[in-house]
This record gives C-alpha cells, structure tokens and sequence, in this order.
C-alpha cells in the first residue's frame, strides 16, 4: 500500500489524493526553501583563481621566451665554432669550443 490514499471524487470529477499518517503531512509542509542571498566567498576564490592562472601563463611566456633565446645564443656559438673548424683555425676553433660550452652551462635569464 502506498503512502496516500484516495478519496472519493470531487466536484471537479479527480480523486485527491490524502497523505495516510501525519507525519507525511509534516513532510510535505516543512519543505524548507533556501534562497541563496549572497556567494561572496566563492566569488573572491573564483577571482584569485584567475588571476592566479593569468599570472602563471605570463611567467610561462617569459620563460619559453627566454629559453629561445639561450637557444639561439647556443646555436649561432656553435655556427662560428664549426666555420673555424672548417677553415682549419684550430686556435680559433677551440676558443669557440669553449665558448659553446660555457654557453650551454649558462642558465636561462
């Protein structure tokens, strides 16, 4: 048996359905209702949480920025080491070995 029951027709011609104990009556009028009024808290967390990521792709830019930097420091030492290997400046060469080296060690900015 379910929780109503079913009186008999009405006016109208449609059975009503009655809750059978009181505390289905209860139930159905003690319905709380929440309105939220304000989210202020996840608001301001929601607003940190942008900024927070704005700030952190910023920093990512710079970085690869500077990476390609370093790397073409790297690249255009190693292109004067092989043109003086190339010529036979053996001297010259072994400088600009050095000086790749030492680039390479070089940390990003």
């Amino acid at each position: 048996m379910g929780r109503y029951r079913c009186e008999p027709p009405e006016e109208s011609g449609q059975k009503k359905a009655v809750p059978l104990h009181i505390g289905a009556i209860l139930r159905e009028f003690a319905a709380m209702r929440t309105v939220l009024l304000s989210d202020h808290p996840a608001d301001m967390l929601e607003q940190a949480r942008i900024r927070a990521n704005t700030q952190q792709q910023r920093a990512m830019a710079q970085y690869e920025s500077e990476l390609r930097r370093h790397r073409a420091e790297v690249r255009k030492a190693e292109e004067v080491r092989d043109q003086a290997r190339g010529r036979w400046r053996w001297l010259a060469w072994l400088r600009y070995a050095l000086a790749v080296w030492r680039a390479r060690r070089r940390p990003n900015r």
